[in-house]
């Protein structure tokens, strides 16, 4: 009996290849470029608008806060001791290579509210002897020129004062306790502000914060630059009635510009 052998064939494929023709590259990198431009145009967008608005950075076209940050890059030492509210720790030490000692990190309140004391304290040396126990080189503020949406420490001082007051027992144990403090609380808020109507008292402008910020502006409208926000502040302190603004009023009725000195 013969036996049927059986055959394995092994059959080749061929293999087509094809190559893309410059208009279809053309169309694959358009397409991964528009995608690759709109990623980056959202993140830009959404960064610019949420910036916009934060009260540390300011509005639009001015560069004044960043200008600050170089110049103390620029002309400040490394080490350098700079003392401001917490919210600028953050700017200060990365982009001013400064040194701060209160930064968005910062859980110590008691050297929070040390720096609050400083610059809500109406004695100046008073003042002086908080920013020594800080080792103080320099002192920052932030200030919006009071105009609308630019924020600035104008409006956080009342954190200052609070905090400040919840370490009390702290600094008195520490052996700050100054003359002009309060019996049981290093300040009063209601002595810097009417909380009903919202006007200022005459303590709110001998801080040392108001002083600081408020310190060689121009107080009349004829001596400001009306293309730069220092215009803005004179009008709020002077008044200007041919745009029906009228003098800041201090809680008893009397103008700001009685107790600015001039020029801040």
């Amino acid at each position: 009996i013969g036996k049927e052998k059986s055959m394995i064939t092994r059959r080749r494929k061929r293999q087509i290849k094809t190559t893309i023709g410059s208009w279809e590259s053309f169309g694959v990198y358009s397409i991964i470029g528009f995608l690759m431009f709109a990623q980056v145009s959202h993140a830009a967008d959404i960064s610019i608008h949420s910036l916009a608005y934060s009260q540390i950075t300011p509005g639009y076209g001015l560069h004044d806060w960043e200008e600050s940050l170089t110049w103390i890059r620029t002309n400040l030492p490394p080490g350098t001791v700079v003392v401001s509210w917490w919210d600028y720790g953050y700017w200060i030490t990365p982009i001013g290579n400064a040194t701060t000692v209160n930064d968005n990190a910062t859980i110590n309140q008691t050297r929070i509210g040390a720096t609050g004391m400083a610059f809500m304290q109406t004695d100046e040396l008073e003042s002086a002897k908080i920013l020594r126990h800080l080792k103080a080189d320099y002192v920052l503020v932030y200030f919006g020129m009071l105009y609308t949406g630019l924020g600035g420490d104008e409006g956080k001082w009342p954190w200052m004062v609070r905090i400040c007051n919840d370490n009390y027992q702290s600094y008195k144990n520490f052996g700050w306790e100054a003359y002009n403090w309060k019996e049981n609380s290093v300040f009063d808020e209601s002595e810097y502000q009417n909380s009903t109507t919202g006007k200022y008292k005459e303590k709110w402008l001998q801080s040392q914060l108001v002083r600081l910020m408020f310190s060689g502006l121009p107080t009349r409208l004829e001596e400001a630059d009306t293309n730069k926000l220092e215009f803005n502040y004179a009008e709020q302190i002077a008044g200007n009635p041919s745009r029906g603004i009228n003098p800041r009023e201090l809680d008893d009725g009397r103008l700001w510009s009685e107790l600015i000195p001039y020029h801040g």
